[in-house]
């Protein structure tokens, strides 16, 4: 019974109106109507809200614990998702499960072989070790570079427009480890020992309760008098690339 028919039947106990009327209007079975108008005359509630909500909170709780299952071993059958469910006091038959995890864009596939010795405790420190590396480099640009090839009619000249000061050139140093940019530094004009010793300097001070080894290539001011000096001050590990390579 809603709000909606409930304020009917009010409205026509009020007119006086039979139990069968009511039955008739409300389309209730003539047996509930009497019940029904003895409940409102004595003020008591005849509102049933819908299950709805009860059912889907249970059925989002039962996909919850589908999907930890599945989470935790990808080698479960729908058998023991049946099994785990069914000690945990919840029955469901193996169609119901196998479309509650097509619903959960869960999807059956040839399992991969992982060895056991992949996540051992040894081989997680010794990937701690890469992700300690911390690749350096520089690149220089210039926002008023303009492409150099266009596009203009047969016969005539392709033209662009450009500043006749062509500013300042920009550089950047960045540092970068397997999880994305550690630090960058954004200065005006070319990159000096200076600069870079600043730039390391900085670096270390973010990094200094790790064991960092920090890799660079060979240009000059990576193996200036002041980073040098600076780099075996601090007792930095750093890794030049070997000649020619990328």
């Amino acid at each position: 019974m809603n709000f909606e028919k409930v304020e009917i039947m009010r409205s026509m106990i009020r007119r006086g109106a039979t139990t069968k009327e009511i039955a008739t209007d409300l389309n209730i079975s003539e047996s509930s109507a009497p019940n029904y108008k003895r409940k409102i005359e004595e003020g008591q509630s005849v509102l049933i809200f819908p299950k709805r909500k009860k059912e889907n909170r249970q059925r989002e709780e039962l996909s919850s614990m589908i999907n930890r299952i599945v989470s935790n071993n990808n080698s479960v059958t729908l058998g023991g998702i049946q099994s785990h469910r069914q000690e945990q006091g919840i029955t469901r038959s193996v169609p119901s499960i196998s479309k509650m995890l097509k619903e959960e864009f869960f999807t059956r596939k040839r399992l991969q072989k992982v060895p056991l010795e992949r996540n051992s405790h040894g081989n997680l420190d010794l990937r701690q070790n890469y992700c300690r590396i911390l690749f350096i480099d520089e690149t220089g640009i210039n926002l008023h570079t303009n492409i150099h090839y266009g596009y203009s009619p047969a016969g005539l000249t392709a033209t662009i427009s450009e500043p006749a000061n062509k500013g300042v050139n920009i550089s950047v140093l960045v540092a970068i480890a397997l999880t994305g940019v550690v630090h960058y530094m954004i200065v005006d004009g070319a990159i000096d020992g200076e600069l870079f010793r600043d730039f390391m300097t900085q670096l270390g001070r973010m990094n200094s309760n790790v064991s960092n080894v920090y890799v660079m290539d060979n240009a000059r001011i990576h193996k200036s008098r002041v980073v040098s000096a600076y780099l075996q001050e601090s007792n930095m590990r750093v890794e030049f690339l070997p000649p020619y390579s990328p």
